[in-house]
Parts: structure tokens; sequence; C-alpha cells
């Protein structure tokens, strides 16, 4: 199909925005120092910890360090660096890890990324979430309150397991809408370059947490719809690194991981430990782990016997499911309320704190929102069969946002307050569903 037949008419809700004027721009700076200053004094989750072991020295429990496995002092040279990307199949973000380890050799600990781009994260996150609710003051107002009062409880909640890609998946999340809007509305070679970037960050979002996998199909489409019609280079450009990064990793797990899809080995156990009801194969307590690596570390969990305990786990939740489905339905809406109700103890931590009662307050308005212009969304398409109206970025970030709430709610039983500090940010953007004209 040529790329001139393919046409966009997209209405919003409300008015079509504009770009942000000056008044905003001051508001935004303030809004960085505001959150700045808000995750300065939160210093005792970037603190030492005198009760936690050396995985929690950078201040987060950086990705590398995930069930303290592995160290970034492991690796001397690039052969050790090619032969653990060779050889990892479970939770660790595999980019990430491999920037920790160069971070390491090169300053000689993780403070860059524990501590500091941990921060900055935070608050970059809560200031792309304000651009893109700054559609009219009462949204931009909206996102600065609940923003602020998220950034206070992720300092409150997050330091009983301050993993440092929680705060970064919302972080690619809002860049990877941000520049896709942009790529919409250049011209010329800033147009390819926003659509490149965008495939980055999608890319990064993905390689972050396995389940954004299962999204992908969705924003792909839609970059279709959104990208194709102002050329086909923009659209290739988007995807080129969606191609060569996650298709590299995916490729590398089909050719010398047993065929994996899921880029961790863990993602079985997290489901059961959602649906323990359901009856699973019998195995040892240990089965699938292998000794530590080194004193002092925990039990291996990158083992291809994890992997296959970890698929058998899952085929025995799906058949669950599908034998019951009314049963199943009635789990996952207990799951949806515990998950949103929201928790605010982690582990050891039961912060208490007036912020909490706000806090949850403005996760419920949040997510209420979410679900009502989900729904929007979902009725104008299925009254006009317009299904090309997905690749609007704003209907974007409502799929994935929606789509990571419930793989997150569905598919982990445990650490659910630290699992809703990732959608935060992304919930204090308040998105409004843009529809065909």
């Amino acid at each position: 199909m040529p790329a001139g037949n393919l046409t966009r008419n997209f209405s919003l809700v409300a008015p079509r925005r504009k770009s942000v004027p000056v008044p905003y721009a001051v508001v935004a700076l303030l809004y960085v120092v505001v959150g700045g200053l808000i995750c300065w004094q939160g210093n005792a989750i970037l603190g030492e910890r005198q009760h936690a072991p050396d995985l929690y020295k950078g201040g987060c429990q950086c990705a590398i360090m995930w069930c303290y496995i592995f160290h970034p002092s492991d690796f001397k040279n690039i052969s050790d660096v090619i032969a653990y990307l060779r050889d990892l199949r479970t939770g660790i973000p595999p980019l990430l890890s491999v920037l920790e380890i160069g971070i390491f050799h090169a300053f000689g600990n993780l403070d860059l990324v524990g501590k500091h781009l941990y921060r900055l994260s935070i608050v970059s996150s809560y200031v792309l979430a304000f651009f893109i609710a700054a559609r009219n003051r009462a949204l931009g107002i909206l996102s600065i309150v609940s923003g602020l009062i998220f950034m206070r409880a992720t300092v409150l909640i997050h330091k009983g397991n301050p993993v440092v890609y929680d705060v970064f998946f919302p972080f690619f999340l809002l860049m990877f809408v941000t520049l896709y809007r942009r790529a919409g509305s250049a011209t010329g070679s800033r147009g390819l370059l926003a659509a490149v970037s965008a495939g980055f960050f999608l890319s990064m979002l993905e390689l972050t947490r396995p389940f954004v996998l299962y999204l992908l199909p969705v924003s792909i489409a839609g970059a279709f719809f959104w990208l194709w019609p102002l050329g086909r280079n923009v659209f290739l450009g988007f995807l080129i690194p969606l191609l060569l990064l996650s298709g590299g990793w995916h490729a590398k797990l089909l050719w010398f991981n047993d065929g994996q899809i899921s880029w961790s080995n863990n993602s079985g156990f997290n489901l059961h430990s959602a649906w323990s009801h359901c009856p699973v194969p019998a195995r040892p307590p240990l089965y699938g782990l292998a000794p530590p690596i080194a004193p002092g570390r925990w039990p291996n969990l990158n083992t291809r016997e994890r992997f296959f305990h970890s698929q058998e786990l899952e085929r025995a939740v799906l058949r669950c499911i599908w034998s019951d489905p009314v049963g199943s339905a009635k789990h996952a809406l207990r799951l949806l309320r515990v998950f949103l109700a929201p928790q605010t103890w982690l582990h050891w931590n039961y912060p208490r704190d007036w912020i909490l009662t706000p806090y949850r307050l403005g996760v419920w308005l949040s997510a209420a929102w979410l679900g009502v212009n989900l729904l929007v969304l979902f009725a104008y398409v299925g009254r006009t069969g317009r299904v090309q109206c997905i690749g609007h970025p704003e209907n974007s970030l409502l799929l994935l946002t929606a789509g990571s709430l419930l793989m997150l709610a569905l598919g982990n039983g445990i650490e659910q307050s630290r699992l809703l500090i990732s959608l935060l940010p992304c919930l204090a953007a308040f998105p409004l569903p843009r529809l065909h004209g």
C-alpha cells in the first residue's frame, strides 16, 4: 500500500493539543525542583541499610543484582560479558545490566545508577506525565498534585525493596509516548530521528519487564497507522531499534536458550504466586536452582531447569483458568482489587505517613479515569470498526498503561505495592482517548 494512501484524522474528546505555553514550562521547572527535593529528602531509600546485604550498597538494587546471583565485579573482560549475555535467561534486564557493568568498571561503584539515575528517573517520569496531561489547566494541575503525592509515596514505600528498574519502566514508557507523538508532528530528519528514538525506548521498555512482549503487537500495529502516512522510512526507522534490540535478544533466546520466548525463566513462578489455588506438578523445593556462583550469594536461578519448571507452572495455571472461566474471572477481580487497594507496605517496611491517605485516593481516582477512558476507546472502535485510532500516541498510552496494569495485577501475587510504583507516573498523565473523526 503506498505510504500516502493511509490518512489520519484524529479528534480529541478535548481540544487538540498545542505546544506547551511558557507558564506551563515555568510550572514544570518548579515541579522538577519540588520533586527533586522530595526524592532527595527520601534519602532513607538510598542510604546504607545495615540489615541489607551487599546488593543495596549502590543505594538501590540494580538490575545486575536481581536476586543477588551476579555482581558487576564478576565480569573481568568483554569475553565474560559475552558469555553472560549468551547464557542469560532469568529475570535480569539485559541491556540495563550491561550498562551497569560498564558503569561499575568505569567508576568503581553503582552510585550513578542506584542513587542519581534512580532519583532522576522518578522526577523525569512525572514531568513527562505533566506535559502529556497539560492539554488544559485542570488536568495539568491534577497531574502535578497527584504526581507530588505519588512521588512522596514512592519514597516511603519503595525502600522495602528499591529495585531500580521499577522507576526506569515508567520513564521508558513515557519517553516512548513523547517521542512517538513528536514523530507524528515533526518533519524531515527530525521526524525520522524521533521515530527511531521512540522505537529505542519501546524496546528498552520491553527489555525491562518481560510481559511487555505480549503488548508489543498492539503498539507496533498502532505505530503503523500513526507513522506510515508520514512515509515508509519513518515507520521503518521506528522498527529498526525494535528489530535490533528486542528482536535480537529474542532470537538469541530461541537459538541459545532452548527456544525460550519470554526473556525471564521466572514468569511461571510469578503467575502461580497470583493463582496459587491452581494445582501444579509437584517438584522438590529447590528444583531448578543451582548453587550460588560465589560465597555469600543467593541460589542461582539462571538455569534451564528453572525455565522448564516455569513453563510447567504456566501451562498448569492456564489450564486451571480455562477449566473454570467464571471462578477465574472472580479471582481476577479479587487480584485487581488487591492491586489497586493499594498496599502501602513492602516486606519489612511499614511506613506511617499522612500522605498515604491521599495516595490511596489518588490511585483510585486515576485508575478509574484510566478504566473509563479505555472503555470509551473500546466502545468507539467496536461501534465504528475504526481500529486505526489505536495508533494515536495518547491511545497507545492508554493501552500500554492498562495492559501493564492487568499483567502486573494478574500475573504476580507478591510485592504488589512495589509493582504499582511502576505505573504511578503513567496514571498521573491522565490520558484521554483520541477518536477518529
